[in-house]
């Protein structure tokens, strides 16, 4: 099992790049937990995203995976603050 790392704060409306704020190597698949209560939307994209852009809404208690090569992996809570456990899958 990866090492646990600090959970992630998604300040409401701002986009997080889940990366660079984990500290994980670009294109490594990660598993997403949302232990927070706003739903998350996720992308997987190298630039910032547009809340247009195609996306995977994960809810309180949910679990998520991108895949190995993922450009990009970035998340948004709108509406009010979210929090986030973000590790390297195995």
């Amino acid at each position: 099992m990866p090492d646990n790392l600090p959970n992630i704060k998604l300040p409401n409306d701002v986009f997080v790049n889940l990366y660079t704020e984990a500290g994980i190597t670009v294109g490594a698949q990660i598993e997403v937990q949302n232990i927070g209560s706003a739903d998350v939307s996720l992308y997987s994209k190298a630039t910032t995203p547009v809340l247009d852009d195609g996306k995977q809404i994960i809810k309180r208690g949910e679990y998520m995976e991108n895949d190995t090569g993922d450009s990009g992996a970035w998340a948004i809570s709108q509406h009010q603050d979210g929090l986030l456990n973000v590790k390297v899958s195995l």
